[in-house]
C-alpha cells in the first residue's frame, strides 16, 4: 500500500464524516495545500538550477 492511497482513502472517509460545506472547505484547504507544495517545489528547483549555475 502507497501512502498517497491511504491519505486517499482517510481523506475520501473524512470527507463522508464531514458532509456538506465542511467537507468542501476540506477539499478546498488540501488543494491549496497542494498548490502551495507545488510553488515551493518550483522555486527550490529554481534555487538549485541558479546555484548549480554560479558554480560553473
Amino acid at each position: 500500500m502507497s501512502k498517497g492511497f491511504i491519505a486517499g482513502v482517510a481523506t475520501a472517509l473524512v470527507v463522508v464524516a464531514v458532509g456538506g460545506a465542511g467537507a468542501y472547505a476540506v477539499v478546498q484547504h488540501q488543494s491549496q495545500q497542494k498548490a502551495l507544495q507545488t510553488e515551493q517545489a518550483k522555486t527550490r528547483s529554481m534555487s538549485a538550477k541558479l546555484a548549480s549555475a554560479q558554480v560553473k
